[in-house]
């Protein structure tokens, strides 16, 4: 009892802070608030966590970024400022190594218990967006970027944040429904709400982040995964969502009176043009510059708009060894997606939808400053955790075969394991896992 006891509370003070991730109003939000919480209660336990097998190019990636930032910060005019911007990038590094101890230790049952913490604050997140669409919250002027009342914002301070976080939840709840994690009414129900979510926010980035990740996906799935079922299954519900999605949406846009705006907002705008001249200036900025001005500094003390582009912003602020930190530790992270697939493991199709986002995001990263971004740091520690927990044996090569009843038993007692606890006989290096878990033990 006084064991399992500790375990509970960093169990819910986890899903609390992943479940509040999308709220940010305010700097610091509650998320950041109930990560260091549970880090602090994490000290305590570190039988919750198995991090052998990280990998020492991924980690010297992290500490070549976060020692470009510590020259860089010798520059910075606003030193507290740019002190402060670092204290939230090691944070966010904090949080993707606890991601991946997490599921190194629990396996699948630590991937399960994660996402779905984030995909629950992802629904809740949504349906306030839309609530505040049709004016059914109250101050629903709150949820929407600006007084114009067009584009929802939601619990965020710009929809160009709020889109991709939908957009991240939308990959994991079609990889569920793909992969029977996830009953079909659910998956559909949450789906509808994140589809309208990213319609409502008319961000160009989002919908540019979306169609990546969906094409990369389908990829993975059609040619790598290669699991006729799942195969299958994409291809018959790809047609039927994206059929009801692409009619429902055309008529919300109507019903609203907002396809003129949509139509617009697809569009290249007036201060598309300034973006880029800004991307040019971030380059010469480099060049006077090559450890960096500083963490943060960029729309800090020196311009007034950001670079819109992550890369050059790393780059102006951090300096060519931050820039390579930054881009080596993307590379790692994407690379234990693929390499997770390739391995064919039961835990081949979350590789694909993790390696489907992370993709998605980088590109989007071209266009806008994703450095800060939660739901970044949170996806790209899913691969990570996962093939440390493939190195331990806890998730084992796919077979091929559907499961029956006796092993899905053995699945359904892993699934009440908790962080921290020894893996069940399921769990252990032997135990077959199909790449399809069955219907009956799914979670809504």
């Amino acid at each position: 009892m006084s064991d399992e006891r500790p375990h509970f509370v960093l169990r819910w003070l986890t899903f609390a802070a992943l479940f509040s991730s999308g709220v940010v109003f305010n700097e610091p939000p509650l998320t950041d608030l109930l990560f260091f919480l549970t880090f602090a209660v994490a000290v305590f336990h570190k039988d919750a966590f198995e991090l052998r097998g990280f990998g020492a190019v991924l980690a010297g990636s992290i500490v070549l970024f976060l020692l470009a930032n510590g020259l860089s910060l010798m520059a910075a005019e606003t030193h507290i400022a740019a002190t402060k911007y670092l204290v939230v990038t090691v944070y966010l590094f904090a949080m993707f190594v606890f991601v991946a101890g997490w599921i190194g230790r629990s396996g699948m049952d630590g991937y399960a218990f994660l996402t779905r913490a984030f995909i629950s604050g992802a629904f809740l997140v949504g349906m306030i967006g839309i609530l505040a669409r049709f004016n059914l919250m109250p101050r629903s002027e709150l949820f929407f970027l600006g007084g114009d009342g067009l584009r929802i914002k939601s619990t965020f301070k710009d929809p160009n944040v709020f889109a991709p976080y939908i957009v991240a939840a939308f990959m994991l709840v079609l990889n569920d429904a793909l992969t029977r994690r996830r009953r079909l009414w659910s998956a559909a129900v949450l789906g509808l709400v994140f589809a309208l979510s990213i319609l409502f926010a008319f961000s160009r980035g989002a919908i540019f982040h979306l169609a990546v990740s969906l094409f990369v996906y389908a990829l993975c799935v059609v040619f790598l995964v290669r699991d006729a079922a799942i195969t299958k299954r994409f291809v018959a519900g790809g047609l039927v969502v994206s059929f009801g999605v692409t009619v429902f949406g055309i008529y919300a846009i109507a019903a609203t009176g907002l396809d003129g705006f949509f139509a617009e907002r697809m569009k290249v705008q007036s201060y598309d043009s300034e973006r880029f001249a800004m991307q040019a200036l971030t380059l010469h900025v480099a060049a006077e510059n090559p450890l960096g001005i500083g963490p943060g500094e960029w729309n800090v003390t020196r311009f007034a708009n950001d670079p819109h582009n992550v890369y050059l912003r790393v780059l102006a602020e951090n300096g060519v060894l931050g820039t390579i930190g930054w881009i080596l530790w993307c590379a790692c992270c994407a690379t234990a997606a693929l390499s997770g697939i390739l391995r064919r493991t039961a835990a081949a199709p979350m590789h694909a939808a993790c390696f489907a986002i992370l993709l998605g995001l980088y590109a989007e990263a071209m266009i806008i400053d994703t450095l800060h971004w939660r739901h970044l740091f949170l996806v790209a520690g899913l691969p990570i955790g996962l093939r440390i927990a493939e190195a331990h044996g806890a998730i084992r090569e796919h077979e091929g075969t559907e499961h029956d009843s006796t092993e899905h038993d053995s699945t359904a007692q892993d699934s009440t394991a908790q962080p921290g606890s020894a893996p069940s006989q399921g769990m252990r290096r032997g135990a077959h896992q199909p790449l399809v878990t069955p219907r009956e033990s799914a979670v809504s």
